[in-house]
């Protein structure tokens, strides 16, 4: 698997760039916030070792499912789950549509107000676009855990995410699901229990009612339930039939 740098190893603008106009008053609302929240000191070369700590450190014990709070007056400066991840989010987004802006190629015509930004004025900013706010395992949600695995099954398919490439070839849909299943076992610490349900080709949760287990035959979509029911080969034992009435299935249990 390969992951396109994109911003994080540039060094900045070797010339004028022209870009849609509201590009720099964005970098410097994002710079600004970066800057209160991971209290962001003058040497941009610390940064990277600031926002690490400040990420990776709790306020109180974890407890999974629960937004720390500051538990003592000392912890007024930590950052609770739900801050952390919204920072995150923030700042992906950021850096995707910042991407856009500058590798926009010569093809690629500017529509409406545009802005230039000069070398001097980009290495102002540009430490800013080389960061990265990665959400420590430990503060994710069942949401964000859903989410990341998304990502990684579509790398595993071939698809492009993020940036990030399979760069060999693609697995297929059960067995990137596999693989999934294989890290459940440490990452799934909300049970959510991600599947593919059969004749799909996306990672659904139990815990929503998007699918049913089946020992038989595995994750069945919730809409096939009844169907897959009716025809299961293993009717007497079908678990899968005792969602519905004894008598439900008579009619397509009769002999033609």
């Amino acid at each position: 698997m390969s992951v396109e740098t994109r911003l994080q190893f540039t060094q900045g603008l070797n010339q004028p760039i022209q870009v849609q106009a509201g590009t720099m008053a964005w970098i410097a609302r994002h710079k600004k916030m970066l800057v209160e929240v991971f209290e962001l000191g003058d040497e941009p070369t610390d940064w990277h070792w600031t926002i690490h700590e400040k990420l990776n450190t709790r306020s109180v014990p974890a407890s999974h499912g629960l937004d720390r709070v500051p538990a003592r007056e000392s912890d007024a400066g930590l950052l609770t789950d739900k801050h952390v991840r919204e920072i995150a989010a923030a700042h992906r987004l950021f850096l995707d549509a910042m991407w856009a802006r500058f590798s926009r190629g010569s093809s690629d015509p500017l529509d409406g107000e545009r802005e230039t930004i000069t070398v001097e004025q980009a290495a102002e900013f540009w430490p800013v676009l080389t960061l990265s706010v990665e959400v420590p395992f430990w503060r994710w949600t069942a949401e964000h855990y859903h989410n990341r695995m998304e990502h990684a099954f579509s790398v595993m398919l071939g698809i492009e995410s993020q940036g990030e490439h399979f760069d060999e070839d693609p697995l297929t849909i059960r067995q990137a699901n596999a693989v999934v299943r294989v890290f459940s076992r440490w990452m799934d610490t909300h049970d959510v229990r991600l599947e593919v349900p059969n004749g799909r080709d996306q990672l659904e949760r139990i815990d929503t009612g998007a699918y049913d287990w089946c020992q038989f035959c595995g994750a069945i979509d919730e809409d096939d339930v009844r169907s897959e029911a009716a025809d299961c080969e293993r009717a007497a034992e079908c678990p899968l039939r005792a969602l519905f009435a004894a008598d439900e299935f008579e009619e397509d249990d009769a002999p033609e």
